[in-house]
């Protein structure tokens, strides 16, 4: 029986706000699931969590019971988390940020070293086709309560403006994965600097991007252990695609759970 009383959740920043079912049932969604069974998890999460209970708890909640209904669809529903189990090195989510231009139709470099006015600086990505050059800097975070604040904008925006006479770039970007603080979009607004996050810009944010193109992470793939992703990642194999383009390679002990682990990248890569 439901209530009109309101249960609060705790969000990774610590502020808290109200359960919504709405919100909850959007994601579920997002994975493919259908209406019928997004209700039946929302209304099973609803029956266990009390006030007080965290936005991680509520995860794992109905990404096991999404789990019972298909793997699949727990692994498209698990994005962002798979996002943070590329860590704790930000290498791997550099590698994933090239990997989405290049499927865009650019052609990219990683760890190029740029000429300053001041200093040299290493960028992540180097992109380009035949009619635009961008340069990105890529922040790693391992925690959802870590967003790339002011300083931040401020820092790659300043490396910008030291490479600009030597680097012919249309824009500067800064990938990160998880938010942006609100006066760190405001001054990228400002002075040009281009910014890519888990949501943002609204409608063609980092995550929008993923699931467009199909380049989910390895550590997407619920058929996989920990150690398994660890030593994938290891291998350089950071997307589905990536394990899919290496399917000859003995990469795992196990062949059984190789074999499994393709089976659900190619649904992930056509769903």
């Amino acid at each position: 029986m439901r209530t009109n009383v309101k249960t609060f959740v705790r969000k990774y920043s610590g502020q808290m706000e109200p359960f919504s079912e709405e919100k909850l049932r959007k994601s579920l969604k997002r994975s493919g699931a259908n209406p019928k069974v997004c209700d039946q998890i929302v209304d099973h999460v609803r029956s266990q969590i009390s006030n007080g209970v965290t936005t991680r708890q509520v995860y794992k909640l109905a990404f096991k019971e999404l789990r019972h209904q298909s793997k699949q669809f727990a692994a498209t529903y698990s994005l962002k988390r798979a996002l943070f189990d590329l860590g704790p090195s930000g290498f791997p989510f550099e590698k994933l940020v090239s990997q989405l231009f290049l499927k865009s139709g650019y052609t990219t470099v990683t760890n190029h070293v740029a000429k300053g006015k001041c200093v040299n600086h290493e960028i992540d990505v180097v992109a380009e086709n035949k009619k635009e050059r961008f340069l990105v800097e890529c922040k790693f975070h391992n925690q959802a309560s870590k967003n790339s604040d002011l300083k931040t904008s401020l820092y790659v925006h300043a490396r910008s403006v030291d490479v600009m006479k030597s680097e012919k770039f249309n824009a500067f970007w800064l990938f990160t994965n998880t938010s942006f603080s609100e006066d760190a979009i405001k001054y990228g607004e400002c002075a040009g600097l281009k910014l890519m996050g888990w949501n943002y810009p609204h409608e063609n944010s980092l995550q929008n991007w993923i699931a467009r193109s199909g380049l989910h992470p390895i550590t997407s793939l619920s058929s996989l252990t920990q150690s398994e992703k660890k030593s994938l990642i290891e291998s350089g194999i950071i997307t589905c695609q990536d394990l899919l383009e290496n399917q000859k390679t003995r990469i795992l002990r196990s062949q059984k759970n190789f074999t499994r682990a393709v089976r659900e990248a190619k649904f992930l890569i056509q769903s």
